[in-house]
């Protein structure tokens, strides 16, 4: 899925720049691109808590700030 790519590289390129934040932008693109591909608004939400818990699976503890972020996202 052309999201998850993206997304995970903004993530990555997000992370070395320093702040999680400076994804808000990626996420209404995302938001777009699921739109664009039929998926309803709750998608971008499902997707967005679904990478949050798969961070914190995957990473732990260490990423609970970043999951968080994109966790708090989902419920705006």
């Amino acid at each position: 899925m052309i999201a998850n790519r993206y997304f995970g590289e903004a993530l990555a390129a997000a992370l070395l720049l320093g702040s999680v934040s400076y994804l808000q932008a990626d996420i209404g693109w995302v938001q777009v691109l699921l739109r664009g591909q039929g998926i309803p608004e709750a998608g971008l939400r499902e997707y967005l808590l679904a990478y949050g818990h798969t961070i914190r699976r995957v990473l732990g503890q260490d990423a609970a700030e970043t999951a968080g972020w994109i966790e708090r996202h989902a419920a705006a």
